[in-house]
């Protein structure tokens, strides 16, 4: 005998207490026979979900809460990392021939992440010096040991802040001289 037709209306429109879930609207049911009910998530994601998990409280998100929850499980503990082991982390993504740190990937990642941070807000004149010094061909470890840096972080530097940006400018001397070109093409016709 088929279960009875349960009247999910008056839920209909209600953020669900303690949680983050409104419901939209039933959507049929799953393979096991339970109710199953559109929601929408406050961070802006619809979800279908069944509604008896969702009035429980046993589901109280789209999944937004557990991803939260990890990502503040892994800042803090890279924020208990020494920078030591930060630059074991970063080390360990950059030069495939580092020794691995024993914490999870996540940490590694995350402390990974953190050190790039740093590396792109490094002061002024540091920066300056270390494209400079780079562009004249000087010896990365040179660069390193005089700012304070590892020879891997002057390559990440070089890799990721310094060739794009070396690139784009001259991306972008190219199209002047092109629209050069052109307006003095045109004025000459």
């Amino acid at each position: 005998m088929p279960r009875p037709k349960k009247d999910v209306s008056e839920y209909l429109g209600q953020r669900i207490p303690d949680s983050k879930l409104t419901i939209l609207s039933e959507s049929g049911r799953d393979s096991h026979g339970r109710i199953l009910v559109k929601t929408l998530c406050d961070c802006g994601k619809r979800k279908r979900k069944i509604l008896s998990q969702v009035l429980s409280g046993h589901t109280k998100s789209c999944g937004c809460l557990k991803h939260q929850r990890h990502v503040e499980y892994t800042q803090g503990a890279v924020d208990r990392l020494s920078a030591t082991q930060i630059m074991q982390c970063f080390l360990a993504i950059v030069d495939k021939n580092a020794p691995r740190p024993d914490f999870p990937q996540d940490v590694i990642v995350s402390a990974f992440i953190r050190r790039t941070e740093s590396l792109k807000s490094l002061p002024g004149d540091v920066a300056l010096d270390v494209r400079l010094r780079v562009l004249a061909h000087d010896n990365y470890a040179a660069i390193a040991r005089e700012n304070g840096l590892h020879p891997a972080e002057i390559a990440w530097i070089y890799k990721h802040r310094i060739k794009p940006a070396i690139e784009a400018e001259r991306e972008e001397g190219i199209t002047q001289d092109h629209l050069k070109e052109l307006a003095l093409h045109d004025i000459a016709n």
